[in-house]
């Protein structure tokens, strides 16, 4: 699982499909999960792993659905940090 997040950092951070200026947001949200993500696989088992990235998911997904999140910006960010938990969630 190490090397699938560590090649998620590489691809956001080098790709060029997409323009970085307006992926910005979006992708400060992605490294911040995966950053976090990575220092988590090494030290938790599996299922702590999952639950504790589970519960993230669902937290956001309530903040979403009651509008708390307002500004556009951090609504990037969120869904990008939220995007990329569930890309490497999907590998469990």
């Amino acid at each position: 699982m190490v090397d699938v997040i560590e090649r998620k950092i590489h691809f956001t951070n080098t790709n060029t499909i997409f323009n970085k200026t307006d992926f910005k947001d979006n992708d400060e949200g992605e490294l911040l999960a995966y950053h976090q993500m990575l220092v988590d696989v090494k030290e938790m088992n599996e299922n702590e792993f999952v639950n504790k990235y589970l519960n993230i998911v669902k937290k956001i997904t309530v903040q979403f659905e009651n509008e708390e999140i307002k500004d556009e910006k951090e609504i990037e960010k969120v869904s990008g940090y939220n995007n990329a938990i569930v890309s490497i969630l999907k590998w469990f």
